[in-house]
Parts: structure tokens; sequence; C-alpha cells
């Protein structure tokens, strides 16, 4: 557990994460998305 929490306090805090772009389909292909998002972390 202590490597986790250590990998997070060197790599993750005080970041924003952001994830790749995903499209995705609704109805048979009738209706398109593109959906990403961001995640800010603070120490």
């Amino acid at each position: 557990m202590r490597e986790i929490i250590d990998f997070i306090e060197a790599n993750v805090n005080g970041r924003t994460l952001f994830t790749k772009e995903l499209v995705y389909e609704l109805e048979n292909g009738g209706l398109q998305g593109v959906y990403s998002d961001q995640i800010s972390s603070v120490k």
C-alpha cells in the first residue's frame, strides 16, 4: 500500500490528468459524440 501512496504523491498530486478523446455512437450509429475529461489533484 505504501508503494501506491508514494507513487501518487510523486506522480499525481498537484497535476492535471487528461483522458484521450473517445468517440462513441448511439442509436445504431445515428448519433455520435466525443468525450474527454480532465481531473485536477491538489497537494
